[in-house]
């Protein structure tokens, strides 16, 4: 297995103190491997970490690896980013050990990667409807029944980001939304600006594996093409189901006279 290595800036306390201080606990999280390096990255001496279940060597070799350092907002601890060049990550080497299921989408850096469906489409009758694809808390109904309630709490933003993205892609979101209406073909629009575009498909991405900005711009996972973030917007389009829809609408066409 293949995995990212992380130089953390000098600094007092534990490993995983100094991981946490540079935003990285959730790349890092069971166990870390550490190793200190008298000359990292940028040429100053640091803590080489690293994620032991992808057993990547601990050391710091310019020649035969990429880095690049990380953004942090000012006054944080900027670690940088590391992968061997023969040997760079790829989603199995990141995917967490429980995951969502969902679509394969293949993005920038040629491999695909399992993107979550958090509202999946359903025929009833005819009828296409969207429905919450997400584990909901069960509770007990004006009727004393049980009964769906709210997407559990961890996975609350993962169905926010859906909610927004299917809102943009459908005249008939607010009906889809109370779940009583049938959901009309959508339509595409270019309303969702570049930034929060890419921000939302790496949280999407962050579900399945042990992913954050830093590691998706490290790999070169997203692509722009005529200002167009084409590779977020296919996350986003997997997390609503979309490929399914074009797959019917395409089914739908072959039947027509």
């Amino acid at each position: 297995m293949a995995g990212f290595i992380y130089c953390l800036p000098p600094a007092g306390g534990t490993a995983a103190d100094r991981v946490a201080a540079c935003g990285l606990s959730y790349a890092i999280r069971e166990s870390i491997s550490a190793r200190e390096c008298s000359e990292g990255p940028g040429g100053t001496a640091g803590l080489l970490v690293a994620d032991p279940s992808t057993s990547p060597i601990l050391k710091y070799d310019p020649a035969g690896q990429t880095w690049a350092r990380c953004w942090r907002p000012a006054g944080k601890p900027t670690p940088w980013i590391g992968y061997s060049n023969a040997d760079p990550p790829k989603p199995g080497d990141l995917i967490k050990p429980s995951t969502l299921k969902g679509h394969d989408v293949e993005l920038n850096d040629g491999n695909e990667w399992h993107v979550p469906i958090a509202r999946s489409i359903e025929t009833i009758s005819g009828v296409r409807y969207m429905v919450i694809n997400l584990p909901r808390v069960m509770t007990i109904d004006d009727e004393g029944e049980w009964a769906e309630g709210d997407v559990v709490a961890e996975f609350a933003p993962l169905w926010e980001i859906a909610a927004k993205w299917w809102d943009h892609w459908t005249l008939a979101a607010k009906q889809a939304l109370a779940g009583d209406g049938e959901i009309d073909k959508p339509v595409e629009v270019e309303v969702v600006e570049f930034n929060p575009a890419h921000e939302y498909a790496v949280t999407v991405l962050g579900y399945n594996y042990k992913i954050g900005r830093d590691e998706v711009a490290a790999l070169g996972m997203f692509r722009l093409e005529n200002n167009v973030p084409v590779s977020a917007y296919a996350v986003l389009n997997a997390l609503i189901d979309m490929p399914a829809m074009r797959v019917l609408e395409s089914a739908e066409k072959k039947t027509v006279p």
